[in-house]
């Protein structure tokens, strides 16, 4: 997702980030930026990549380089929506895992999801994935729910075998870092010890998986 951001002169501060910061503008425009912190420089909920007019932001301090050590995937165009001040035109990318789709009424969510929820999603997304992994609760839910969720084109119910669900704790460690590889017979995730095969198969829709 890119994000124009036109010079504009000064706002109302909000008292989120500093001012006229991405964050100071985008709630200021209506626009949702994540600051799980509130602004005040203590996650990188609010990581950005600026794709266009980095001369036009303030320079960056040592305290948002210390916190944008720990942002993944952290770029040479990497800023904090909250520290970076806009003092020009910029077009900044908001990277998709730093958006929070349970607030943006996305596809995303955790636990069994009710037929109202999956609707929703369904109505604004390209495409829904549900994916389960224990058939003791997913078998029955599928048979409760899966005539009414048969109806939504864009749904897709994969199922994950329970002896890879079983096996990808045997990859959870404290400072785990974790690579995944797509590959026409499966998914792999694997660490520096250990890979792990995810057996999935599809209950409804595509087999191509996001």
């Amino acid at each position: 997702m890119e994000q124009a951001y036109p010079a504009r002169g000064k706002l109302e501060y909000l008292g989120h980030g500093l001012p006229e910061s991405f964050l100071d503008v985008a709630m200021n425009c209506g626009i949702h930026l994540e600051h799980a912190c509130g602004g005040s420089c203590a996650c990188t909920t609010c990581h950005l990549i600026i794709r266009k007019g980095m001369e036009n932001l303030s320079e960056m301090q040592d305290n948002e380089a210390d916190r944008l050590d720990t942002a993944w995937e952290l770029t040479t165009s990497s800023r904090l929506g909250c520290q970076a001040v806009i003092k020009g035109d910029v077009v900044a990318e908001f990277p998709m895992y730093t958006r929070n789709y349970v607030q943006e009424g996305g596809g995303i969510q955790l636990g069994q999801p009710d037929e109202k929820r999956i609707r929703k999603a369904c109505g604004r997304a390209d495409a829904v994935y549900i994916y389960t992994y224990q058939p003791r609760n997913a078998g029955p839910w599928w048979i409760k729910h899966g005539d009414d969720l048969a109806r939504f084109d864009k749904l897709n119910v994969i199922s994950i075998d329970t002896v890879s669900a079983t096996t990808l704790a045997d990859l959870c460690d404290r400072n785990m870092s974790l690579q995944c590889s797509i590959q026409e017979d499966g998914v792999y995730l694997s660490s520096e010890s250990k890979e792990v095969e995810l057996k999935l198969s599809v209950v409804k829709g595509s087999s191509s998986q996001p």
